[in-house]
């Protein structure tokens, strides 16, 4: 007599790949960014972007981020004296910045002598994307560059 094979197992293997696919997603895993959801354009510092801290993606380095990134810009030459600096209006605030560019992701967290992440130091020519974080308090920031 012929039994008739279930394909629970492929189900199961699909469901696993999704649920593990999901689950990168949400931990904020980004060792293979997304195309960038904002326009780059050429950045002229100083330059300050406003918004509000944080997202629902989660990183062990950098805490909650948005999925998209809250800046992307392009330089079209290198530089070795360009800042990024956040700061914040709220006193509680613990924030943290992530860049991703031409040579990889840096995160940066509590570097400004409090809770505020600052970035100094060289930036090759190529495209960015910047997210600003925290550790589950959103609040407001300024990210400067100059």
């Amino acid at each position: 007599m012929l039994k008739r094979r279930s394909n629970t197992k492929s189900k199961t293997s699909s469901t696993t790949a999704q649920i593990l696919t999901a689950s990168a997603l949400l931990c904020g895993a980004m060792l293979a960014l997304p195309t960038p959801s904002l326009a780059a354009e050429e950045l002229n510092p100083p330059t300050t972007v406003s918004g509000r801290s944080g997202g629902d993606a989660y990183t062990n380095d950098c805490g909650f981020t948005s999925a998209g990134e809250t800046y992307a810009f392009t330089l079209s030459a290198a530089t070795s004296n360009l800042s990024a600096t956040v700061s914040s209006s709220a006193a509680a605030a613990d924030m943290t910045l992530t860049i991703q560019g031409p040579d990889g992701r840096t995160c940066v967290d509590d570097t400004s002598g409090g809770l505020m992440p600052s970035y100094d130091g060289p930036w090759p020519a190529g495209d960015y994307r910047v997210w600003v974080g925290d550790w589950g308090d959103s609040q407001p920031f300024d990210l400067k560059f100059e």
